[in-house]
């Protein structure tokens, strides 16, 4: 008998320390969040503040300014993003009016063509014709752009975004630039989220 009141007693022991192990009360701190977040957004009395919100966030690794991304893997994202549009995986769509683009629409707009370029020998001033094998530099592309739906609860006042499309901003130095205006932007494609 006292065998099983000792056994009844540890058992008891064990299960009153797994309640109060900081593991419990790191997951029952966990679900309060939550619990307070879905109380926070009440989805039934959100409404959409704006269908279409479109903002730029800067991927400049610049000492002057914090960074607005932290840990972020700007090649690796990148690469694969292009990649991925590139190789046909992914659709790309026009910024502007989100019509579908072709591979080699966006390859065009990213400066991915081959190009003839004329070069003088200083020596001979001869002029030869030279192609111009397409290489992107993913320092060129220096922003990305979101597309979001914004909803809003009028009771609470919080708001959610919901990311619909984004895309890489390169910026194309123009050599022969008119008005002062040496840097031009470009969107070459964007991705929506869940497809279209």
């Amino acid at each position: 008998m006292k065998k099983y009141l000792f056994l009844l007693f540890i058992i008891f022991l064990v299960i009153s320390c797994s309640e109060n192990s900081p593991k419990s009360s790191i997951v029952n701190t966990v679900k309060e969040v939550k619990n307070n977040e879905n109380k926070n957004l009440d989805t039934a009395n959100m409404e959409v503040l704006s269908d279409t919100v479109k903002s730029v966030i800067s991927l400049d690794e610049n000492e002057d300014k914090p960074p607005f991304f932290t840990n972020f893997n700007k090649k690796e994202f990148l690469d694969s993003l292009i990649l991925s549009v590139l190789d046909g995986r992914i659709k790309g769509y026009d910024y502007f009016d989100f019509t579908p683009k072709s591979v080699e629409n966006i390859k065009e707009d990213m400066g991915l063509v081959y190009d003839t370029v004329a070069v003088e020998d200083a020596m001979t001033g001869k002029v030869d014709t030279v192609i111009k094998k397409p290489e992107l530099d993913i320092k060129d592309i220096r922003e990305l752009v979101f597309i979001e739906k914004w909803k809003w609860n009028r009771t609470t006042d919080a708001i959610t975004k919901e990311v619909i499309a984004y895309g890489p901003v390169i910026y194309v130095v123009k050599d022969d630039s008119l008005g002062g205006y040496p840097v031009l932007k470009r969107v070459p494609f964007i991705v929506f989220v869940n497809g279209k």
